[in-house]
């Protein structure tokens, strides 16, 4: 480490430098030392923007400040690192993060601005559009404001009939039907759970797309709808994360 200190130091033009920035970082990452770590891959991004490594240097240095409690400086970069790289494959664990931080912090209108503003930003990037609006949808919800929340999905819903081909993540699905039963509209999770097992063959899916439709009748008091939905749950998954609440599910079935 004092080696690759020394040379960064030294040879801060070298065309190795960037990847030494990036692993010093790693190996305070690594250790838990987030300060440290947020200090080598600030460095990265600021002066080495051109890297290889930006992306990934870019989250870590986000997720660092998260775990060194500098919540505003973690929310400025991850919201940088979504504004520049929103088609990342950490674009969805990145949008999460921003979320738990204004809901750990219970700081929902906050929240919401900031998920209003970057649903509109990124309207037309349907990898991660399900997970924005669902996020905006569940803080609404928390506050209180239950008609914008139901709002808020009815909108997502009209906006993704345009995107067919792309399925919304697990997170997003389940929080988009779980909002509408919320929200007492149990018949609207219905068919929104039930397009989802019609239109994409994805194992995730379909066992959140059971269990939520599952609730969704049980919110109906469709008992047998419900029972049905839970058993083959439990058939086709009996040892993934759903099943065991399947079970309790048909237990409140009777």
């Amino acid at each position: 480490l004092a080696y690759f200190k020394k040379f960064i130091e030294n040879y801060p033009e070298n065309k190795l430098a960037p990847a030494t920035a990036y692993e010093i970082g790693n190996i305070y990452f690594n250790n838990r030392q987030y300060s440290q770590a947020a200090e080598y891959y600030k460095q990265l991004v600021e002066k080495y923007p051109q890297s290889e490594t930006i992306e990934i240097a870019s989250y870590r240095l986000g997720i660092s400040y998260l775990y060194s409690a500098k919540r505003e400086e973690a929310l400025n970069e991850l919201k940088v690192f979504l504004n520049k790289n929103p088609t990342s494959p950490l674009a969805v664990e990145v949008i999460n993060s921003i979320y738990n931080i204004y809901l750990n912090q219970k700081k929902y209108r906050e929240g919401i601005a900031t998920f209003e503003e970057l649903a509109k930003k990124h309207s037309q990037q349907k990898a991660i559009l399900a997970e924005l609006y669902s996020c905006l949808a569940n803080l609404y919800l928390i506050s209180g404001d239950s008609p914008r929340a139901t709002k808020t999905v009815q909108e997502l819903l009209s906006a993704y009939n345009d995107f067919s081909d792309t399925p919304p993540p697990e997170n997003a699905a389940y929080t988009i039907g779980q909002i509408l039963v919320e929200a007492n509209n149990g018949s609207e999770a219905i068919k929104f759970y039930s397009d989802i097992l019609a239109r994409y063959k994805d194992d995730t899916l379909t066992e959140v797309s059971l269990f939520g439709r599952g609730q969704a009748y049980l919110k109906l008091k469709s008992w047998q709808d419900a029972t049905g939905d839970f058993s083959e749950l439990i058939f086709k998954y009996p040892n993934t994360k759903y099943a065991s609440r399947a079970k309790l599910g048909i237990a409140n079935s009777y």
